[in-house]
């Protein structure tokens, strides 16, 4: 209701501007001045009451372009799991749709295989500094030995190599479990092995092992709850990287002659929005390797720039036409606006150009239309590159602009809402 208020509200007062006694300004721009009837107020006020939108006319190779439709989707590698690499009771310190960087702490671990491993590493490192000692200790009975002259060289010899290989066994064994340990965990050898300034290793202190985002994204779904207990490889976290996309789309079978890997293609969301025309999504097609025969469809899919704007519309599941272009060459190149700028009225056509001179007047241009596609359609005259055209609040312009089949003007809007034929 306050929509529909606000729009009649609009309509009133353009309706009073243009068809109650104000004159508007001649549009110089024109070799030929259109009428003052084809001339209708849009100030800042209207603009914003009809949620009126522009887009651009543009050079585009409209005849060699291709539409298809389709949807954004996930890239396989911007799925992220994250299972329980052990066996344990789960405190969960992250919520849905909380956006999370790499290296969060997703969730923590009671698990008593750990404490199991922790035992076995602290074991093994007795036995590397037992192993130490002991060759310290030969290595110097043979130095005080030899000073005095005393004793079989031959047999320090074979003790101190003795001792050097019980010590490097020693240091293999924890080295092993060390990575046993990191296998098991998530974490990294060197985490592992990290000292803190009272010279402590951190699987020394470890009482609950932290799950690891590994790579940013948004947490998805959450499968549990906290101080449950579940066993090792359960996924309890989901998240996603909702920015890691790629288009999947269906084409014609009969269009695969035109098709080819490498073309360039431009995605534009399916309203129409503002956005989706001054920054578009772009990217390069890939044919995929199948299809539906039934209704005789072959995939493609649309790798996107890396460089491109992100658009706040941009995420999985939004539908939209991919306009694939054949023949990218200037020659294939003609002025064209946006299909949605053009209003049929009757056996005439035409659009609502923004006076390049005057951005709060619109003018009323009869449609010398072309070849069009899905999306664009070519204008042969009345319009330069880089005249704004109306897209949303079209048909409100529409009311007070037409006229009927006998050449009467179409009426105005008071402010009470009425309608009315004529000028006054």
């Amino acid at each position: 209701m306050n929509k529909l208020l606000s729009i009649v509200t609009t309509l009133s007062l353009i309706g009073f501007i243009s068809s109650c006694g104000q004159e508007a300004k001649p549009d110089t721009h024109d070799e030929q001045t259109q009428p003052i009837s084809n001339r209708i107020p849009i100030p800042p006020t209207v603009r914003r009451n009809l949620g009126m939108t522009f887009a651009k006319a543009e050079y585009r190779a409209v005849t060699e372009t291709i539409s298809v439709p389709g949807a954004f989707e996930l890239l396989p590698s911007a799925q992220h799991h994250y299972p329980l690499p052990l066996t344990g009771r789960i405190q969960i310190l992250v919520k849905p749709l909380q956006t999370i960087k790499t290296g969060d702490v997703l969730m923590t671990i009671d698990a008593p295989e750990w404490r199991t491993m922790q035992n076995e590493l602290h074991n093994a490192k007795a036995q590397i500094d037992s192993a130490a000692t002991e060759l310290i200790a030969v290595k110097a009975r043979a130095k005080n030995a030899q000073a005095l002259s005393q004793g079989n060289n031959n047999v320090f010899t074979a003790q101190i190599k003795s001792a050097e290989s019980k010590h490097q066994a020693a240091q293999q064994h924890f080295a092993g479990l060390i990575a046993k340990a990191a296998s098991t965990t998530g974490l990294s050898n060197d985490t592992l092995l990290e000292h803190n300034e009272k010279q402590t290793a951190y699987w020394q202190t470890l009482k609950l092992i932290p799950v690891l985002a590994n790579s940013a994204g948004v947490v998805e779904e959450i499968r549990s709850s906290n101080n449950t207990w579940h066993e090792s490889g359960t996924e309890i976290i989901h998240a996603v990287n909702p920015k890691a996309l790629q288009f999947h789309a269906q084409a014609l079978q009969a269009d695969l002659p035109r098709l080819k890997n490498g073309q360039r293609v431009i995605i534009r969301s399916p309203d129409g929005h503002n956005d989706s025309y001054v920054h578009p999504i772009t990217g390069t097609l890939r044919i995929g390797v199948s299809g539906n025969q039934q209704r005789r469809l072959v995939d493609v899919y649309i790798q996107l720039d890396k460089d491109q704007h992100q658009s706040n519309w941009l995420r999985p599941h939004i539908n939209c036409i991919a306009d694939i272009i054949i023949d990218g060459s200037s020659e294939a190149e003609e002025l064209s606006i946006p299909k949605r700028a053009i209003i049929q009225d009757g056996l005439s056509s035409y659009f609502f150009r923004r006076d390049p001179r005057d951005p709060d007047v619109a003018i009323k241009t009869e449609a010398d239309v072309g070849a069009a596609n899905d999306t664009w359609v070519i204008i042969q005259s009345g319009i330069a590159e880089g005249n704004e055209v109306v897209i949303d609040g079209i048909y409100e312009l529409k009311l007070i602009s037409s006229k009927n089949n006998t050449g009467t003007d179409g009426g105005h809007f008071h402010a009470d809402g009425s309608y009315h034929e004529g000028e006054h």
